[in-house]
């Protein structure tokens, strides 16, 4: 049986229409069109008859034309022309982008044309609500997850296919990054199941356009980056575990060369010196001295320091996994840095001692800046030498403050190194739950993955 076809010509929200059994009806055949127009996308197909959607240059002549928004409350509409009309409104919706770990949340439906599919959390946005608004409604909905904050990733538009009823939607999509609270769960007969993918995966096993599109942008986005750029100490090396185990035997060393203090006592008082002048001070332990004996015995300060020294350099080395993961990144063509609050001196004594010197194309420090981060010029620095944009580099390190908000406020990616922000018995660092980076990682070669 021959097939029907009609063409839904639309210019500027108007509709050109013919006269069909008394009723107002859509053009069955070119011939019913009067003028030049081009078919840009079948809107409704089933097995009576197909309707493409079709625009136009020519200028609206007669009373033909009807205005679109009219359409639906006309009683002398035939059935096709209606449907067709329908088809053509663009249907807002709202999807969230919510990373955990370097994996992105997904949730798998129970109905509509997302049945069985991987989807990120998200929806129709209702009448007269804001896309912001109708973001953190679903999301509730579905994961009962409460979005703290959003920020808007992108807009995108598809024609979506629904094969129970031969329809076509043209929607569009704004997808947003969201940051969260609590943990995800189903609490929606809608929604079956709840899980995190990487974003290879989440891809792969998602069957909406908006999401594959929004992700492949993400994915992008992280290659966009070319350089990366790293704090030293906390970061590479475990500097205050070894800072610790030093200061712990230049006490037993000094007590052993004649002062009297309780070893406790000395650990506390050399960790509020420490606090007070700063954990890189070189004359700490005359300081020390001066505070306990208010003096300085040269032979005790002899004994602490050459004790200090052997702990120090017995112990400088990477933590795990540094050296594969910088050649990984090298081998991707990265360009390499760091920048560190330390001497010229110190920091390149620790690369040498970790065996790393040859991997940086560069190393930023105290006395080439002459300021400590966060302060902004040690990251205009970096952008000066690197001749990047800041959204071009990402800074690994394991301060909040100083390397996470520092990088942030310079427009940088960040990756907060959680494995290096401990609260050792030197007592330095102190988190700060207001500073959010872009990503965290509990090893080093986890960056490969945001990579």
């Amino acid at each position: 049986m021959f097939m029907k076809e009609y063409y839904f010509v639309e210019k500027e929200g108007w509709v050109f229409t013919v006269e069909r059994n008394d009723k107002i009806s859509i053009p069955s055949s070119r011939k019913e069109v009067k003028f030049p127009f081009e078919i840009k996308s079948k809107i409704v197909s089933c097995p009576e008859y197909t309707v493409y959607y079709c625009t136009t240059k020519t200028e609206r002549l007669d009373s033909n034309w009807i205005f679109k928004d009219d359409i639906c409350v006309m009683d002398n509409v035939d059935k096709i022309l209606r449907k067709a009309t329908n088809m053509t409104y663009v249907r807002p919706s709202v999807l969230a982008i919510i990373e955990k770990n370097n994996k992105i949340l997904m949730v798998k439906s129970t109905r509509g044309v997302s049945k069985g599919f991987w989807n990120l959390p998200g929806g129709f946005i209702d009448y007269m609500e804001k896309p912001e608004d109708g973001l953190k409604r679903e999301v509730k909905e579905e994961t009962n997850l409460d979005v703290k904050k959003m920020k808007l990733f992108g807009v995108y538009n598809h024609k979506f296919e629904n094969p129970n009823v031969n329809h076509q939607y043209y929607m569009y999509g704004f997808v947003y990054l969201c940051e969260v609270e609590n943990e995800p769960r189903v609490v929606d007969d809608e929604i079956e199941e709840i899980k995190y993918f990487s974003v290879e995966d989440a891809i792969k096993n998602t069957k909406n356009e908006f999401v594959k599109m929004a992700l492949q942008d993400l994915k992008k986005q992280n290659k966009r980056i070319k350089a990366v750029v790293f704090d030293l100490d906390n970061t590479l090396i475990d500097f205050m575990k070894m800072k610790t185990l030093a200061s712990e035997s230049a006490i037993s060393a000094m007590k052993d060369a004649g002062l009297e203090i309780d070893y406790q006592k000395g650990l506390r008082i050399l960790k509020e010196l420490f606090k007070e002048y700063g954990i890189e001070n070189q004359r700490i332990f005359n300081i020390f001295l001066e505070k306990v004996l208010g003096k300085v015995d040269y032979k005790i300060l002899s004994a602490g320091i050459v004790s200090y020294r052997k702990v120090k350099e017995s112990f400088i080395e990477p933590y795990p996994n540094v050296i594969p993961t910088l050649i990984e990144l090298i081998k991707r063509g990265y360009i390499l840095g760091i920048v560190s609050d330390a001497s010229r001196i110190q920091a390149w004594t620790r690369l040498c001692g970790m065996k790393l010197q040859h991997f940086f194309d560069f190393v930023i420090t105290l006395d080439d800046t002459g300021v400590m981060k966060p302060d902004k010029r040690v990251f205009d620095t970096v952008k000066r030498k690197l001749n990047l944009r800041g959204d071009e580099i990402v800074f690994v390190g394991d301060d909040l403050v100083k390397d996470i908000n520092g990088g942030n406020k310079a427009g940088f990616k960040t990756v907060f190194a959680k494995y290096g922000h401990v609260k050792t018995k030197i007592g330095i660092k102190h988190p700060n739950k207001k500073i959010k980076p872009d990503y965290t990682i509990k090893d080093i070669k986890d960056i490969l993955d945001i990579l």
